[in-house]
């Protein structure tokens, strides 16, 4: 994952402040049949975001029989509500460290008749112990230090500090045969899901003008010699 292409950096930083401009909307948008309220400081659901890519590539994934999920990074909820309808019975829990997009993803629940569980947390401090079919987050994708919180919580992850805790930490709250996704980008920094203790795939790109990557990455725990058949 270290060779991706080069983008234009003066183009990419002009886009993310537009970008971030955004986010201090207030704006309400539809995504896959769910009605998803957006206050400014909450991250924007919109057809372009890393929202709508990553919701276009899970609506892909079998996730079997009344699956349990988890979505890291919950925001809006708009792809965690999007999923429970789609899927209809299963176990849903998002996590946010943010209190206002906890507040939003519980709200836009009750306004859309869907039974999830809403929790805050830093990662996953909030399920400790807890395991899930699938898991997906996603995440910060821009290398670069936050100035401000909706940077923090949402666009940034200088070092890719946000992306090694969750290639680490993911695998432990993963069911037998369960897989972790996670959005990535040449924008930010993606040596963290070189980690030899995860196997990962590749589940979709979009190359953008720029030079820009987005990716979904899929993460299961890699398999140890006493676990290759002989």
């Amino acid at each position: 994952m270290r060779h991706w292409a080069s983008f234009d950096r003066e183009v990419v930083a002009g886009a993310h402040e537009a970008h971030l401009q955004l986010q201090l909307t207030d704006a309400t948008y539809s995504v896959d049949g769910v009605e998803a309220h957006c206050p400014p400081g909450v991250y924007h659901a919109t057809s372009a975001s890393s929202s709508t890519f990553l919701l276009r590539h899970l609506n892909g994934v079998n996730f079997g029989d009344h699956p349990s999920i988890l979505e890291v990074g919950v925001g809006s909820g708009a792809v965690l509500l999007s999923l429970a309808k789609r899927l209809g019975d299963g176990v849903f829990v998002g996590v946010d460290i943010s209190d206002l997009a906890v507040k939003t993803a519980r709200s836009n629940a009750v306004r859309n008749g869907l039974n999830v569980d809403i929790r805050k947390s830093d990662l996953f401090d909030a399920v400790a112990g807890e395991r899930f079919d699938a898991i997906f987050f996603n995440a910060p994708l821009y290398d670069r230090e936050p100035r401000s919180a909706v940077e923090e919580h949402m666009l940034c992850d200088p070092g890719g500090r946000i992306l090694e805790r969750f290639v680490r930490e993911a695998p432990r709250h993963l069911k037998p045969g369960g897989a972790a996704f996670v959005t990535a980008s040449n924008i930010g920094l993606v040596a963290p899901l070189d980690d030899p203790t995860v196997s990962i795939a590749l589940k979709g790109a979009e190359l953008f003008d720029t030079g820009v990557i987005r990716a979904l990455v899929r993460i299961t725990p890699a398999r140890t010699r006493k676990d290759t058949p002989p």
